[in-house]
């Protein structure tokens, strides 16, 4: 499953499973591929360069009511969501404590504090609509008071 979900870039949940598979007894052995590529992730996640996801609006809600939607478990702390094709309208960040909405502007970059805790992003919009989520390192210009504009940020 963890191989799947690290193909998939779905590193959240990859780590999760990696843990939940080294606690168990015998835990995985230091050389195996999935302890790598667990460090891999983490080292990723600390390191200085935006971690870039590319998204498509695909899902609707499993009830089939409601807006059209994709799903990301966050990494880091601060996010912007940049539209490609279609219309992406509004994001919602759902945390272990908090839940907030706002709307989608290519100027726009969010802050999540620690304290809320682990936090998905669900974008919502047109079916078949195109985007990146961009994860920026905790050091940017905003937290110098400096607006972030994520097509400053070395994004192609």
């Amino acid at each position: 499953m963890s191989e799947l979900q690290v193909g998939e870039r779905l590193y959240a949940e990859a780590l999760t499973t990696i843990e939940t598979l080294n606690g168990l007894r015998p835990p995985l052995p230091s050389d195996d591929p999935l302890i790598k590529a667990a460090a891999d992730i983490r080292a990723a996640i600390s390191g200085g360069n935006d971690l870039i996801f590319t998204g498509q609006i695909a899902h609707q809600s499993e009830s089939g009511v409601g807006p059209p939607h994709w799903r990301h478990r966050l990494l880091r702390r601060k996010f912007a969501v940049i539209p490609d094709e279609g219309s992406v309208q509004t994001v919602e960040i759902r945390c272990k404590t908090r839940r907030t909405k706002d709307v989608i502007r290519m100027d726009k970059a969010w802050q999540i504090p620690d304290q809320w805790g682990t936090c998905d992003v669900f974008v919502f919009g047109e079916l078949d609509a195109r985007f990146m989520l961009v994860e920026l390192p905790r050091a940017t210009p905003a937290e110098s008071g400096e607006p972030v504009n994520p097509s400053n940020q070395g994004l192609p």
